[in-house]
């Protein structure tokens, strides 16, 4: 599963970006992972499956404070520091540092 998650994140600006239906791309992804067009179909298709990722979602932006993407929580030392948008490395490196235990 890990692999199959690495190979559509890696891939995509050729799904997410297509000029057709995404949805389609997706299932050929799925299918080369061993899927069945039947078993994709049904999980595209199953409502309460989007409602609870879309929940699942909408609560861990209020959680954390997301509110750009990318966004970044810092956890340490007893204090959570929220972080979005766009950021140089060395400016997330500094709140990685400031949060590392020690």
């Amino acid at each position: 599963m890990r692999g199959f998650i690495g190979a559509l994140l890696s891939s995509q600006d050729r799904w997410a970006f297509t000029r057709g239906d995404p949805l389609v791309k997706l299932g050929k992804m799925a299918a080369l992972a061993g899927m069945a067009k039947a078993q994709y179909d049904q999980v595209v298709a199953d409502e309460a499956l989007k409602r609870a990722i879309l929940e699942q979602r909408m609560a861990a932006e209020k959680e954390f404070s997301v509110q750009a993407t990318p966004s970044f929580s810092f956890q340490g030392g007893g204090t959570i520091r929220n972080q979005s948008g766009n950021m140089p490395f060395d400016r997330f490196q500094q709140l990685v540092l400031e949060v590392r235990p020690v």
